[in-house]
This record gives C-alpha cells, sequence and structure tokens, in this order.
C-alpha cells in the first residue's frame, strides 16, 4: 500500500481539522508542536500547519499568504 503525506498551510488548526475532516473523512492524529497538526484519512496523512494571513511563506520571496478567494483573482 502506498503512503501520502501532505502539508498544508491553513489559517487556524481548528478550521483546517473541520474542513479536511467534514470534505474529506479526516480525523486527528495528534498535535505534536504548537502550530501543528497531523490528520489522517484512507491511507493519507496531512500536516496542518497554521500560517496566518498576510504572512511570508519564504524570506526570498515577496509574495504572501492569502487564504481568501478573492485576493487570488486580482
Amino acid at each position: 500500500m502506498i503512503s501520502v503525506s501532505v502539508s498544508v498551510d491553513v489559517p487556524s488548526l481548528e478550521e483546517g481539522i473541520r474542513f479536511y475532516g467534514e470534505a474529506f473523512g479526516f480525523e486527528k492524529v495528534s498535535e505534536p508542536y504548537p502550530g501543528v497538526a497531523v490528520i489522517r484519512a484512507d491511507g493519507a496523512q496531512l500536516l496542518l500547519l497554521a500560517k496566518a494571513s498576510g504572512t511570508t511563506p519564504c524570506p526570498a520571496l515577496r509574495a504572501t499568504r492569502h487564504y481568501d478567494r478573492e485576493s487570488r483573482k486580482r
């Protein structure tokens, strides 16, 4: 069996856990560090990382995180 693990930035762990649970059946397995949650469903694993909107994903980039759909259309 193939195991898949993906990291996803979310605006808050609670919102991310709720969204992925309701939409895809993921359940929280652990919170190993503050701002980090591991969730699993059917052999897939997501590592949710709480990252606030407006923060920079990489110091070398000028882009910032945006979670609302409207900001992506601009």
